[in-house]
């Protein structure tokens, strides 16, 4: 890593502390931190090997990291002010957006790890706890979808071939798995969130009936 590289390098992560960026994951932003630390005191292939790994971090966090909240600050910026998509979207966003680093602040574990300037966290073992993590909700879903399956269940019946879907979802493209899961999860969250204002929503006419019923009587 050249000085111009370092001072680059720098720069950004410099603007990510101003914007409030490092933390949306303080975790991984402090990995990327020790990373860049340990590059500018290595040399030869060394120096080479963690500067091809702090490039992919820096560009993983950009993606992965910063532009989706910008993008979920943006709409719900958009929702706020437009009264016409308030709703249960509207909602989940907010919900979403609750979920910031700060609301976890308290927790000691967090804490400590935030505390410790000189942690540093090999991302391969990060790779490998969200890896397991997603392994076990998936196979959860899978476990899930099998139970519902009749045990006479004809080749079209739609709870086995809903299963069968997930079976090769896992097979072909563990990834895309990962991802319809998160799918699910949201749209389960938004019928939970309609069914409750229905039944909110249903509860004073309820009442109102019944006054009306007692004065006739």
């Amino acid at each position: 890593m050249n000085k111009e590289s370092s001072e680059s390098i720098d720069r950004q992560l410099e603007d990510w502390r101003k914007r409030g960026h490092d933390q949306l994951a303080p975790l991984r932003f402090h990995f990327i931190e020790a990373l860049s630390r340990r590059a500018s005191h290595q040399n030869g292939a060394a120096r080479r090997w963690l500067n091809e790994r702090l490039s992919t971090q820096l560009q993983a966090y950009q993606d992965e990291v910063v532009e989706p909240a910008q993008q979920t600050e943006q709409q719900r910026s958009e929702t706020q002010t437009d009264p016409v998509t308030a709703g249960p979207l509207a909602e989940l966003l907010a919900y979403t957006a609750s979920l910031t680093p700060e609301s976890h602040s308290a927790s000691p574990v967090s804490s400590k790890i935030v505390q410790h300037g000189s942690l540093s966290l090999d991302s391969a073992l990060i790779d490998y706890f969200r890896e397991a993590w997603a392994r076990v909700s998936a196979n959860g879903l899978l476990r899930q979808s099998r139970a519902q399956v009749p045990d006479n269940a004809g080749p079209l019946n739609s709870s086995s071939l809903a299963h069968r879907a997930l079976i090769v979802m896992r097979e072909q493209s563990p990834g895309y798995l990962h991802h319809f899961l998160s799918y699910i999860d949201a749209l389960s969250w938004m019928e939970q969130l309609n069914d409750e204002r229905k039944r909110a929503s249903a509860k004073p006419a309820v009442a109102g009936k019944r006054k009306v019923a007692k004065r006739q009587a």
